[in-house]
């Protein structure tokens, strides 16, 4: 199976029924390890929304559009 394109989504509960989703796609070079590239693309997306505070930022503006 030729693989195209790689999409990896992820969801943190930010409790009170809101949530933060970051989702990337990447497509796949028909030269490069599909493996590789998967797991490239996993570890972007779990250290971006953990360490850029995505999370944090979105449950701020909740917080202040409850006040």
């Amino acid at each position: 199976m030729k693989v195209t394109t790689i999409t990896y989504q992820r969801v943190l509960n930010l409790s009170d029924y809101n949530s933060c989703r970051l989702e990337k796609t990447a497509l796949a070079d028909e030269f490069e390890d599909q493996e590789i590239a998967t797991q490239t693309l996993i570890e972007g997306v779990e250290r971006q929304i953990h360490e850029s505070g995505i999370h944090k930022q979105i449950d701020k503006e909740i917080r202040d559009r409850k006040k």
